[in-house]
């Protein structure tokens, strides 16, 4: 069976922020190894850690095995105009989504930035891969973070979009929301692992059940594995059985 891990990442120094997670290209060939055949989407955040002309090289030495998404900071885009013209210099390089992360880069949804993103993405037929984990220390959401997603998909219904981390603790909120958008499928990264034990696990096996062709699965590399999302996926499956 084919794992398809929807979230990756890598970094320039192979560290993971302050903690002891490596994130190395080479740890990361190893662990999707370790559960071939397996490809992944190497994620980029927009920062210097992460930046896209890393993941771009790679992705590009690996094709084979890794799908390149660029990180993109709202907060850089000066006019609509500019944001298509930005977001066709990523596809002409090969990108295939674009990852926006509004707390790294402390943004709102409801940011006008937003929308030409959306808009823009739209037309040149790329992904957006949108973190869903929208509270956070530096900027309080202008609402409740399923209201600025559903938002945001009801003004570009068009747009094909990954909602990462299923929206955490809000996960069944999020799936009964994308369900009158056929582009948008809820991905489990993070989550999946990260909440094992709680009360989100029969959230996330009645998910898999009864969104399952709506679900991608991760591993949201470096914090997590590959073989930690492939288990715990096939463990919650079993249970349905």
């Amino acid at each position: 069976m084919l794992y398809f891990d929807s979230l990756t990442h890598i970094t320039v120094n192979g560290r993971w922020f302050q903690t002891r997670h490596e994130a190395s290209i080479d740890r990361l060939l190893r662990e999707l190894e370790a559960v071939a055949p397996a490809r992944a989407c190497l994620v980029a955040i927009a920062s210097e850690l992460m930046p896209n002309d890393l993941v771009a090289k790679v992705c590009n030495q690996y094709h084979d095995l890794l799908v390149p998404i660029a990180g993109l900071d709202p907060n850089t885009l000066t006019s609509l105009r500019d944001t298509h013209a930005y977001i066709k210099q990523l596809v002409e390089q090969g990108f295939r989504g674009i990852k926006l992360h509004p707390r790294f880069n402390h943004f709102d949804l409801a940011d006008t930035q937003v929308d030409w993103v959306l808009d823009a993405a739209s037309k040149w037929g790329l992904i957006v891969f949108l973190c869903t984990m929208l509270r956070g220390a530096f900027r309080t959401p202008s609402a409740a973070p399923v209201d600025l997603v559903h938002s945001m998909l009801c003004r570009y219904p068009e747009a094909g979009c990954v909602l990462l981390h299923g929206g955490t603790t809000d996960l069944l909120a999020f799936s009964d929301m994308i369900r009158p958008f056929p582009n948008v499928l809820l991905d489990l990264a993070f989550t999946l692992l990260r909440y094992q034990g709680s009360s989100l696990d029969i959230d996330m096996r009645f998910v898999l059940q009864n969104l399952d062709r709506r679900c991608c699965v991760g591993s949201d590399f470096p914090e997590y594995t590959p073989a930690d999302a492939r288990r715990r996926v096939l463990e919650l499956s079993a249970l349905l059985c």
